[in-house]
Order: structure tokens, then sequence, then C-alpha cells
């Protein structure tokens, strides 16, 4: 019946080993060419025959009497002893591997197991529908082939086997549950009542840049049978578009659901009004929209079922959306058509349980979470092909905006899901080396924030699926007019801002008091054109706060996300801004038009942003714009950030660009390669290379460098490479926590490196001078001195809601028998906390 199905396989894989982890490699060997498979036959069972006049294909080391029979017998013979042969017979067959599959044979032999959390479930044989994802993806297995498996280990393992393959990827997926391939966790550190801990998942960097490289994406189910359907749909999406009413491209939005407890997120409905919608419209989206009492959970369960993208915004957890009236649960969702969906929420693929601690952090409890009722797994086991949510709380300023970016990368410029996440990663990357560059301060008040939200986005699917490829057509419409011109010294860019494009729209802030709390105003606007590249981040700007530090209403922060590509062994000297022209300005407390004062180049090169609840930080860009490289097929690509909406707080007016153009000086470059002496005990470091910068005719101590030109990553024993121009010199700084969780802070001294001929360089950090902090614990009640506490201490400080700015954990204490503790610290500011 299978010959009469698929017509005759055209040859025979045998894998002659007895580990498991051999015979799925040559079992997807076989799926993928067409071939009969036969595993080793151990002695005593009965050895199934295969046709010699087929091509054979021996998968193992062993020179057997079976191997060398086969060899004399078969009209064609070849032998595959390990990956590098494997790998080499696939390029010869002209089937380049681009997908890399990390699963562990070991849940062959384990059966499925509840777990308290996500984290534990271990589901036996989601290991075997690699065979199912090898019929339409170019794979290529590391197995962990582990019952024991640890994070740290496969990690560095992975990235080891791919250097040495020198495997030319595009997408990851980690085919397991997360107790058999493990997640990595942060250690709970906090002192309270409650926690979340920090969380990410194997990363496979290709080279030191600061942007992932790869696609990721987690493919699991509660079943296998399950996550056997859910890649078939994936395979047959179009087929299955086919026979579905619409176009494919219904997309639900749910935001701001009217909850009675909380933040209802105001801003969320200018946005999306403003840069969202029209944008789908335009590119012949059909939306629906549901806010406030609409969404509901009857209403957003209905319109579920006739969805192909669903986007929520609001309040999540564990085990639900928080929708009006009652929140959405697992057995409220419908059977669901192979939709994607996406939940700007917290913890809706959390990993953990519920962790609390009744002595204040001294030991934790954690309340079960029943891996069964995820509701970001569960969306996935009802029908949908991807989900995309957060693993842990959602970030107020980092991650509550970057939906319309996801949205956009897969409607608009038809990328993958896995691609579309990594355009988030990418995007919080590239604001946190601009904010770095220019006010380091404002980046290592929230470092810990910028690492969970690099992190927390876990996509349960397949991260090369799909469903809407882009169109030069539909791109020309909706991408912003520019022009890219290659100039003597370099290159010009020049983007225009269409007056019609430019939108607006006010939301109210909710009365509920976490609401008012957060947003300190009685409104929020949006004023933005609609576009490719266009998204709101950060804070917002208070228009004339009253005396009780109330404003009637604020205006959300809009950037526009430039790349340019340069040639082939050219790097970047300096990015400056050449022209700029301001279209219509307006006061802000009367919506007169006022005229601009001042040039339009000085209010772009020195413009202030809202951050973190405080007051604006400023972004001077006068001695040159700041920008971060990428290494893309052996070239520079340069990515950087234009603010559209400029705010003069004198005036209390907003500008809004009408054009600009930008200049990119460049040069020959030289790649230099160094290593930082003992940096194993630091993980990772940031080398920023550039012009040193001189003060009063000498090196400037805080800010060295005049722009940052280049920067990379060290890998985890403190190796580095570096593009760089002639005149270049070097700085190092901590842990950029791009590709791991945050480190602990251990500062040393701020210095510059030359670059001499282009040799190896070799970094030798010198400790930090510290000064000793003392202290005694008192009993607030009695007075009493209080021994044997714990006392940690953070770097960072308190924003004015008195939430936490984190910069990085420092270290921890016990007080003695009179109260007494002390600390060994770098000047700066910390947060100290005691439990007893």
């Amino acid at each position: 019946m299978l010959v009469k199905r698929f017509g005759s396989p055209r040859g025979t894989v045998v894998a002659d080993s007895d580990l498991p982890a051999d015979y799925l490699k040559a079992a997807v060997l076989a799926v993928k060419l067409g071939y009969d498979f036969y595993p080793a036959v151990r002695e005593g069972e009965e050895e199934p025959g295969y046709d010699p006049t087929f091509p054979v294909l021996w998968y193992g080391k062993r020179e057997t009497e079976k191997r060398t029979a086969a060899r004399q017998t078969a009209v064609s013979f070849s032998c595959i002893e390990d990956d590098a042969g494997l790998l080499n017979f696939l390029r010869e067959q002209g089937r380049e591997p681009d997908y890399l599959v990390i699963l562990n044979s070991a849940d062959l032999d384990r059966e499925t197991a509840r777990g308290d959390s996500l984290g534990e479930l271990w589901v036996r044989g989601l290991s075997l529908n690699v065979l199912t994802l090898a019929v339409y993806r170019e794979i290529f297995i590391f197995n962990v082939a582990s019952d024991h498996p640890e994070a740290e280990e496969i990690e560095k393992t992975v990235n080891q086997t791919v250097c040495d393959l020198s495997l030319q990827l595009c997408f990851q997926a980690v085919l397991a549950s997360p107790a058999v391939v493990p997640f990595f966790y942060e250690e709970k550190k906090a002192i309270g009542a409650v926690t979340e801990e920090m969380v990410r998942d194997i990363h496979v960097r290709l080279n030191n840049d600061l942007f992932f490289d790869l696609a990721e994406g987690r493919l699991m189910q509660n079943s296998s049978g399950g996550l056997s359907v859910q890649l078939i749909s994936t395979r047959r999406y179009r087929e299955i578009q086919n026979k579905l009413p619409g176009n494919g491209r219904r997309v639900l939005i749910t935001a701001t659901p009217h909850v009675e407890s909380g933040i209802i997120f105001s801003t969320d409905e200018a946005l999306i009004d403003t840069q969202l919608i029209p944008l789908l419209q335009d590119t012949n989206c059909q939306v629906q929209y549901l806010k406030g009492r609409e969404a509901n959970f009857r209403r957003v369960a209905a319109a579920l079922a006739e969805s192909d993208f669903f986007l929520f915004t609001g309040h999540g957890g564990p085990e639900a959306l928080h929708t009006h009236g009652r929140s959405l649960y697992r057995d409220d969702l419908p059977l669901l058509p192979p939709l994607v969906a996406y939940a700007s929420a917290c913890s809706t693929v959390a990993l953990t349980p519920h962790w609390h601690s009744p002595t204040e952090g001294l030991d934790w409890i954690g309340i079960p979470v029943d891996s069964r009722q995820v509701i970001g797994l569960s969306f996935v086991e009802k029908g949908a092909l991807c989900y995309v949510g957060g693993a842990t709380i959602e970030d107020l300023q980092y991650t509550t905006s970057t939906y319309s970016i996801f949205l956009e990368a897969l409607l608009i410029k038809g990328l993958s899901v896995g691609e579309a996440v990594r355009e988030i990663r990418n995007i919080i990357s590239l604001y946190a080396s601009t904010l770095l560059q220019k006010n380091p301060e404002a980046y290592r008040k929230y470092r810990w924030g910028t690492a969970n939200a690099i992190h927390q986005q876990i996509l349960l699917g397949d991260p090369a699926f799909t469903p809407a490829p882009g169109t030069p057509e539909t791109r020309a419409e909706t991408a912003l007019p520019r022009q890219v011109e290659k100039t003597s010294s370099g290159w010009r860019i020049t983007v225009e801002i269409p007056e019609e494009r430019w939108q607006r729209s006010r939301a109210p802030v909710s009365n509920t008091s976490p609401s008012k709390y957060y947003y300190r105003c009685r409104s929020v606007e949006a004023i933005t054109p609609y576009g490719e590249d266009i998204f709101s981040w950060g804070d917002y700007y208070r228009v004339a706060p009253d005396a009780r530090n109330i404003s009637e209403y604020a205006v959300k922060s809009t950037f526009f996300h430039l790349a340019v590509d340069l040639s082939p062994g050219e790097v970047p000297l300096k990015l400056a801004l050449a022209d700029a022209e301001i279209g219509e300005s307006e006061c802000l407390l009367c919506g007169q038009g006022v005229s601009c004062e001042g040039a339009a180049i000085e209010a772009m090169q020195k413009f202030r942003l809202p951050y973190l609840l405080q007051p604006p930080i400023e972004l001077n860009m006068e001695e040159g714009w700041a920008f971060s490289t990428e290494l893309v097929d052996g070239a520079i690509r340069m990515r950087w950030l234009v603010p559209l909406v400029l705010i003069d707080e004198k005036s209390r007016s907003a500008s809004l660009l009408k054009r600009f153009i930008f200049t990119i000086d460049t040069g020959p470059g030289q790649r230099l390669s160094g290593r930082v002496e003992k940096a194993e005990a630091y993980h990772t470091f940031l080398i920023s290379a550039g012009r040193r910068r001189l003060e009063g005719g000498k090196p400037a101590f805080r800010e060295p460098l005049v722009n940052t030109l280049s920067a990379v990553l060290t890998d985890a024993g403190g190796q580095f490479a570096i593009d760089i121009a002639e005149d270049f010199v070097l700085t190092v700084q901590q842990q950029f926590p791009l590709y791991e969780l945050l480190d602990d802070y251990r500062p040393f001294r701020r210095q510059t490196y030359e670059t001499d001929n282009g040799s190896r360089l070799r970094v030798v950090l010198s400790p930090a001078e510290k000064v000793s902090f003392r202290g005694f614990l008192f009993d607030s009640l009695t007075g009493s001195p209080l021994s044997g506490a714990l006392i940690r201490i953070f770097r960072g400080e308190p924003d004015p809601v008195e939430d936490p700015l984190i910069e990085a954990f420092v270290g921890e204490a016990g007080s003695g028998d009179k109260g007494e503790f002390y600390f060994n610290l770098a000047p700066g500011k910390y947060i100290l906390y005691a439990a007893a």
C-alpha cells in the first residue's frame, strides 16, 4: 500500500548503531532522500532484506560483516560515520541545512509527566516529530542525548558544533519540552514576598555583533501527537487556508480590556489607531477590533474562531488572558483555525511556579501551575500554529508597544514568525545600544529591564513558518519614500514623510487607581506617521503637570528605524544629520499652530526622550549620530533610530518632521582580534571602537570615545574580533545582556586600548577603586540589633513611583552579633534590602 501511494523508495539507509541518537539522524536522512530505513539488527533478530539494486547509505562507524557485504553487493554504497560526514553528504546532494533542530532522544524512554510548572514538563517521544519536520525543512540535528540535561553545557556544545562544522544557519528550533532541553533561569535574589525569575532559551551565535543571528522557536506540546498535528498543519497551511473563508489576512485585535484592577494601558489604543490599523488596512487586511468592555471572554473566543492573526494587549498570567468581566482560560478557547497569536501580556508562557516567600526572601515556595493549563501552550494545543508570549512580567518601558513591529514584519515585510520575533529583539538591542552610547547613566539604570525584554518573548511554533509572504508592490506602498545613494566619501540617505501619512489619536486614561498612579495624566496622545519601520517606544512626554504632578495629557514618543548595508570592506567613520525640514508645529497646550524657533537640524541633534517615568533624558547627537553595526554576509549593516516628533519643552510645542538627510562617511577597514584576560569569571564583555575624545588636549576619562563606530561582544572565554579603521581605539565595558541573562556587577577601571598595526590585542582589566560601606541592622519595633540577617545589595535606584531600577546584583552578606555588616563597593548608587 505504501508503494502504491508514495512510489518505490529510491534507496536504503541503514543505521548500524545501538544509539537512539544515530537512529534519529539516519531516519531523518531517509525521510529527506525518500529512502527505506533499517535500524541495526541485534543478535537473535530477523534481518530485514533490502534491495541491493538500489543505493545503500550506511550510517555508523563500525566495520562489520554486514557493512562489508553491503559494500560488495549494492549498486552504490556510501558510508557516513559522523556529523561532518553527514553534512558533507547533504552538501553533495545540494541540500545545505539552514535549520538547526536541538532535541534530546532521552525523551524516548520517559513518560509524559505533569510537573508543578511548565519548566518541569518531560514529554515522551516529542523528538520523533523531527521526522515530520524533515519532510519540509532542510534541518540539521543536534542531539543532547542526556537523562540529566544542563542548559549551560548544551549551549556550549551546540555553539562549538556549529562553529566546527561551519553551518550556515538561519533558523533554530528546540524540539523538546522545557525539562528535556532546559531553559536558563535567573537565581532568585529578591528580598520580598513575591518574585519573578528571568529566563532565556538556548541561543546560537554565528558572530559577535549586538544583534541576534538566528530566528528561534520552541516546538512542544503536552503530547507528541498534538505536536505532530501542529507541524503537519504548518506544512499544509496554504491548502488549509484555501478551504477557509476570508483572504488569509483576518486580524483580530483585542486591546486594553477593561479590568477592575491593574493598569489599563491607554497608550495601546492610541498607537493601534494611528500606527497599526492604517498600515494593516492599506495592505488588504480585514481588521476586527475589540477593546474596553467589548473585549470580554465570550466575544474574544468567538472571534478567534474566525481569525488568521490575533493580537492581545493587556494583562495576562500563566493560565489566562485578562479579558473584561472574566479572564479567558484554556476551557474557553474554541478549536482554533491555524492562526498566529501574539500576546503583549505578562507570563502567558510562564515556565516557573508562582513564587512566594513567607520569610521575605530567605526561602521560596512555589505555587504549582499545571502545565496543561498554561494559556500560551493551550493556544497551540487548540489549533494555533504559533503563539508568542512572555515568560515573565512584561516590562512597561520595553515591550508594551513592540507588537506593531511583530505584525508589520509578518504581514507587510513577509518575514517568518521567528524572524518577526527577532526583529523585536534587535530593536530592543538597538535602542539599548543608543542609550549606552549617548546617555550611559540612563542605560545603566535599567540593564535588568533590557535583559528581560530581550529574552522573555517565547515563540511556540516553527520559526521558519511564513504565513504571509511579502511582495514588492505591498512594500512599495507602505514604506516611507527614501533614496540611498553612494557618494565619493560614503553614502547619502534621504527620507521623506508625506503629510497624509501623519495620524493622531488621543485616548483617555482609565479612572482606575493603578492607571492614574502610572500615567499621572488624564489622556495620552499618539502623533505619528504610519508606515514600515515606525514604532513608539519608551515613555511619554507629560505636558505641563499641575501642582499635584498631574498633566492634562501626554504625548507618546515615535521613532523611525533606518538600516543601510555598506559595501564589503567598508567601515563607518561617521554618521551625521546633513539636513532636515520640519512640517507642522503646534502648541501642545492649546493646539494652535506655532512658528518653529531655531533650525530643524539643531532640534533633532539634541532631542530629549522621556524615560522611566522620570524627567526626559537628553540624547546629544551633535558630535555624530549614534548607530550600531551588524555583520551581514561579510559586510556591515548600520542601524540607527530617528525621532519623528520633536518636543520643545520651553515652548510646550511639538514639531513634525517632513524630510531628513543623513550622510555616512566610510573608509577601508581591518579585522582586529583579541582577548580579555581572565574573562571566564566575568562571562561576556562589550568591546567598543571609535576615535579618542580629547578634553584640553588630553584623553577624556568619563566618555573616552567621540562616538562608538563599531561594537562587538566577547565570547565566554573573552575572545573577540572587531572591524576597525586605522586610528580607532578600544574600550571595554561590562556585559551587554544580548545572549545571556544579567550578570552580577563586577566593576573595573575604564581604559582605552591602542590598536597597533592590527595585531592581536591582549586586554588586561584593572580592578576599580572601592570604598568600605558599613552599617547596622536593627529591629524597628524593639531597637535591638538583628544578627544573622540576610542583606542583599543591588546597583540601581528607585523610580518616582518607588519601583526599583536595577543595573545589576552586587552581593550579599549576613549581619553580625551586633547587627553589623559591610560591603566593598565602587562609587555609585545602590539599593539595599534586608530580611531576618
